[in-house]
């Protein structure tokens, strides 16, 4: 290990099994401290708890990263690394985990206009085509026997099954 008193870094060579976290608890242990960066990342494509492990994961393999915490609702990860570290190194770690990057501090300008279709459209859409294949088993509950045919059935449950049902095929897909 080199030290320089300066600028107040050293350089230190490790087995490839040290991770940066081991690196940086042993320097905080010495009584000194690591300095840190934090990079917010908008990721893009998430739909689950897994695709959040994944981005994690994806994120604390990069040398030089000291912690990830990714939030699915907001679709951002915070990303605690070792000074200096370029962000391209992250981006490409969450793109090569599958999923859209880009910066959360500067998010994209909205291409949505004011007549545009709200954000809960399609649950509302689903809805409405779900109902005709839930209201047999309600109304069964009071003895009424009633139930659309076959390819009633079919024809309601096809679009929510595979056009607004496709993000958790397309994130599946990507998990494979």
């Amino acid at each position: 290990m080199q030290t320089t008193d300066a600028g107040e870094r050293a350089r230190v060579v490790a087995d490839a099994s040290v991770t940066s976290q081991d690196l940086a608890a042993a320097v905080r242990k010495a009584g000194y401290d690591v300095a840190t960066d934090d990079v917010n990342l908008q990721v893009e494509g998430m739909t689950c708890a897994s695709c959040v492990a994944r981005v994690e994961k994806a994120l604390l393999k990069v040398p030089g990263v000291v912690s990830a915490s990714v939030n699915l609702a907001t679709e951002t990860a915070t990303v605690r690394t070792l000074s200096a570290m370029p962000v391209s190194l992250l981006k490409a770690a969450v793109e090569k985990a599958g999923y859209a990057v880009g910066d959360a501090a500067a998010p994209a300008p909205s291409t949505a206009s004011s007549k545009s279709l709200p954000e809960w459209w399609p649950v509302a859409v689903a809805v409405v085509l779900t109902l005709p294949l839930v209201a047999p088993m309600v109304l069964r509950l009071f003895g009424i026997e009633w139930m659309l045919d076959g390819w009633a059935q079919l024809a309601l449950a096809t679009p929510v099954q595979f056009w607004l049902g496709a993000r958790f095929y397309r994130a599946g897909w990507k998990a494979a």
